[in-house]
């Protein structure tokens, strides 16, 4: 069934693996908060065998082929990002002093 995705992905780049998995697990001490600004739980991917860490919300609402509700799709896309937007910001800034 075709879904939609919004993300935040975590990748420094070539040789950073710790550091994204530090940048991910002081974002996940912080879950319970990001999860009540952004109003629903997100799912929380460490990807063990991956160099990046993402959080993610997904909605099963259609994807890019559904063309007869992209106008759904992108309502709740747009909905998605503001959220996480909110709710992450306060974080990724206190991190940007440190990364």
């Amino acid at each position: 069934f075709p879904v939609t995705i919004a993300e935040v992905y975590i990748d420094r780049g070539k040789d950073a693996e710790n550091e994204n998995k530090e940048i991910f697990n002081a974002l996940f001490k912080k879950k319970d908060q990001i999860e009540k600004d952004f109003g629903e739980s997100l799912i929380w991917g460490p990807l063990p065998d991956s160099r990046a860490c993402r959080i993610k919300k997904v909605t099963e609402i259609g994807g890019w082929q559904d063309e007869d509700r992209w106008e759904e799709v992108h309502e709740k896309i747009i909905d998605f990002l503001s959220r996480m937007k909110k709710a992450f910001d306060p974080v990724i800034k206190e991190l940007q002093k440190k990364y």
